[in-house]
């Protein structure tokens, strides 16, 4: 079996075995590959992909630096409902960061990873989800 991993995907694996097997697996994490192996009859695998709000968050972060300041973050900031812009958000960030930052380079983030130069607030939320918490119901 194999399965994608992009950036900030969580991965889940669980299994069962036979009456009197024993637990044996491996797990081998390289730097872009998970390898897992167990002798379970059963073996389920369920990855919870980013969203692209999650994606928008990882790349100002990650490749810009805005991060959030000491006491916000810019998902602290963001209206409950109604529109936000790129340029509303990325005015948002730079408040969050406490001033500086690029408003243009973050403005074109949000529309890479959104795909629109405006959104409903009800769209900027990150996937929490964890793997088969569907299950737990």
């Amino acid at each position: 079996m194999h399965h994608e991993l992009p950036p900030l995907a969580r991965i889940g694996v669980r299994y069962s075995f036979g009456l009197g097997l024993v637990d044996r697996t491996f797990a081998d994490i390289g730097e872009r590959t998970i390898r897992f192996w167990c002798e379970g009859e059963m073996r389920d695998v369920e990855v919870v992909q980013p969203n692209a709000f999650d994606l928008l968050l990882w790349d100002i972060c990650v490749k810009g630096g805005c991060c959030g300041g000491p006491a916000s973050h810019v998902t602290d900031l963001l209206p409950s409902n109604g529109i936000v812009t790129a340029a509303e958000f990325a005015s948002l960030v730079i408040q969050a960061e406490g001033g500086g930052g690029n408003e243009e380079w973050l403005a074109a983030k949000f529309v890479e990873r959104m795909g629109s130069s405006s959104m409903p607030a009800q769209a900027l939320v990150q996937n929490l989800a964890q793997p088969f918490d569907v299950d737990a119901d």
